[in-house]
């Protein structure tokens, strides 16, 4: 593998969806590394700013939860366990991998919330309802895509930073990811 290839691998979900192999080799693109993970196109990662580029990732985080948990897009970190923090972020990406009906994750304010992406900040919760298992018994997890991929993407600020996720009473197992800018 080249040194500009990029190769992501996820963790082993709770839910099996997902295994510890590769999902994407990256092919060299003029020293850049298309990820085609978003709709409505692909996010070259290595170059700062501009229309489909990024320059951070954060490390996908992968638990249980039970109650809330908050991220902080100023202090995540990156897949290799470095600190980073995000200017603007370019997509989100939010996983249930729960089955059973009602355990629901919602995206909602905090302290300190990002809230680009809502209409209506005073009430405002996106629901990423629980996935199902099919007829032959695989659990297929149900996810939400947040892409904002325009030049600017969605500024963060000091009061504008934090994505929030409550799963209530139940224990709902997540992914989380984000991808975005340094400046």
């Amino acid at each position: 593998m080249a040194a500009t290839d990029l190769k992501l691998n996820l963790p082993s979900s709770p839910s099996g969806y997902f295994d510890d192999t590769t999902v994407f080799q990256g092919q060299n693109v003029g020293g850049q590394t298309p990820l085609p993970v978003f709709p409505g196109g692909q996010l070259i990662y290595g170059a700062s700013g501009g229309t489909g580029k990024i320059d951070l990732m954060s490390k996908f985080y992968e638990a249980t939860l039970t109650g809330t948990v908050a991220f902080d897009l100023t202090s995540l970190l990156d897949p290799r366990g470095a600190a980073i923090n995000f200017a603007r972020v370019k997509a989100v990406v939010i996983v249930n991998f729960a089955t059973t009906a009602g355990f629901v994750l919602k995206l909602g304010l905090g302290t300190n919330p990002f809230i680009n992406y809502f209409d209506n900040v005073a009430t405002a919760k996106l629901r990423v309802e629980a996935g199902f298992t099919n007829a032959n018994g695989i659990a297929v997890p149900n996810m939400v895509v947040l892409a904002c991929p325009e030049s600017n993407g969605w500024a963060v600020s000091g009061t504008n930073k934090v994505i929030q996720l409550d799963s209530g009473a139940n224990a709902v197992p997540y992914h989380f990811h984000v991808v975005g800018n340094v400046a």
